[in-house]
């Protein structure tokens, strides 16, 4: 086994053959990189890959890092590859620029042995617009970016030379605000010392239908819960209309483009950008519409909106994380927030059904219809006749959903309204559980009392007079005002 220095050796062996195929290739000599065809890069990548020199490195490596192959070298050899253009390596050779071994012998070294891989997840939003670039919120970030820089964080002059089929058109995406999260993973089978990527996580691109991505689901979760049905746009359109029924419109995510800084495993594939929310772009002169499109904005939200907007967002992240991870007794808020999030990103009536098995899940008993729908008006409202309201709005909801799943579907102008009643009575519904889970998951801590079950917490809800004590005392410990809760309230 070769020791530190003799692999040096080797990479600058390899580094001195890379440079002679390269200055051999370009004529005349020094000429820009500018200049240099792709496919003349190329071409050198593989005559350098074909070497003796590349031979030699790819044996010390599998000595000095104990790499296991099972099918021969194929996967290291490309591996080792992946690491020399997606570092630069062959870029800056290429360039005629003066590098520093010492610092790229370092790098290869880490992406031999390190443990974890750190995965960056950007998800354009279709249809809204924020009056600031940068929007930090809990775990996530939304950001929006120039043309440069995400051409720079694609590497996509990378990706033109060696994987032109993995370039990431930025041209459309600067329109686009992302969620930016990031999510360190340990290596696969890195007790097995395997360490060629795990090419099914990082290499794909997401599209976001039915099945939500598990990396997204909890910034989902989070989103959903912000009233969209009533920012100030969809209201102003609603007012400006002649139509009753306006729809309202989500922020919808229609991919995630995963980046990983794996320096042995090949960048994400290039996502599919008419996913994207776009319409027609005019020039404002002449009228003609442009070879182009632009980015639909359904939202958009000024200053104190966009203030407000992280105001909410942040104080729904700030419960969430104080139930985080759920206990057992509580598995049915992720049922239900699992549903709603699957309304959120359906469309039509699959939305009023999910929105309906969502509030099934927080309140429900069996058979008792209208007994869950006095519940649910009696948390979200503290005036008797928009409790009525309510009450008779959910019950209306139910009978659709149940012709609907007998194969009768509302008619079309009855659809419309109808979904945003369910929506707006599921996110609030669901919203106020999730108070109610953070402030008993604190005070049944503080108390060192055992957490409540569904069950328990319905019996709050409809004030039964079984076990007394024990809905005595986890009444007590809700802040006042409940259900009715002035800080629930102002963020609902």
């Amino acid at each position: 086994m070769p020791d530190n220095s003799s692999l040096g050796i080797i990479f600058a062996e390899y580094q001195d053959r890379v440079r002679e195929t390269c200055v051999l290739a370009q004529s005349p000599p020094n000429v820009n990189l500018a200049l240099i065809k792709n496919h003349q890069m190329k071409s050198c990548v593989d005559q350098a890959e074909l070497s003796s020199q590349f031979d030699t490195l790819v044996d010390a490596t599998r000595d000095e890092f104990s790499v296991r192959t099972v099918h021969g070298d194929h996967r290291l050899r490309l591996s080792i590859g992946n690491f020399f253009r997606r570092s630069g390596f062959y870029l800056d050779v290429f360039n005629g620029s003066a590098l520093d071994s010492a610092e790229y012998l370092q790098k290869y070294e880490n992406a031999f042995t390190r443990d974890e891989i750190e995965h960056t997840i950007y998800a354009p939003l279709n249809y809204v617009e924020f009056s600031k670039r940068t929007i930090d919120i809990a775990d996530f970030q939304l950001v929006r970016l120039s043309r440069a820089e995400l051409d720079d964080l694609f590497s996509n002059r990378t990706r033109e030379l060696f994987w032109p089929d993995r370039v990431i058109d930025s041209h459309l995406l600067q329109e686009f605000f992302f969620i930016r999260v990031k999510i360190k993973v340990p290596r696969r089978n890195s007790d097995s010392r395997d360490f060629v990527s795990n090419v099914d996580f990082s290499g794909r691109v997401s599209e976001l239908g039915p099945a939500v991505d598990p990396r997204l689901e909890k910034i989902l979760r989070i989103l959903c819960l912000f009233p969209w049905e009533n920012a100030d746009s969809v209201r102003k359109a609603s007012a400006d209309s002649d139509d009753p029924f306006q729809p309202w419109f989500p922020c919808q995510i229609p991919f995630a483009i995963a980046l990983d800084d794996d320096l042995l495993n090949v960048p994400c594939s290039a996502p599919n950008l008419a996913l994207l929310a776009t319409e027609p772009d005019y020039d404002s002169s002449t009228g003609e519409e442009r070879d182009w499109e632009r980015k639909c904005i359904a939202t958009s939200f000024d200053e104190a909106e966009t203030n407000e907007f992280v105001s909410r967002v942040s104080y729904i992240a700030q419960c969430y994380n104080l139930i985080d991870p759920l206990p057992t007794e509580w598995e049915f808020f992720g049922i239900a927030t699992r549903f709603l999030t699957k309304a959120f990103i359906d469309d039509e009536t699959e939305q009023l059904l999910w929105h309906i098995v969502a509030m099934d899940a927080l309140l429900g008993t069996p058979n008792e219809t209208k007994r869950l729908a006095k519940r649910i008006a009696a948390v979200l409202e503290s005036d008797s006749s928009a409790r009525e309201k309510v009450s008779q709005d959910f019950i209306v909801l139910y009978d659709i959903r149940s012709k609907a799943i007998h194969g009768k579907p509302p008619k079309k102008e009855a659809r419309l309204i109808h979904l945003r009643q369910a929506r707006v009575i599921a996110r609030r519904c669901t919203f106020f559980v999730l108070n109610c889970l953070a402030n008993l998951k604190a005070e049944c801590l503080r108390l060192g009392i055992s957490l409540p079950s569904r069950d328990e917490i319905i019996r709050i809800l409809d004030a039964n007079p079984a076990e007394l004590d024990r809905t005595k005392t986890l009444l007590e410990v809700m802040p006042a005002g409940f259900p009715h809760v002035q800080e629930w309230i102002r963020y609902d």
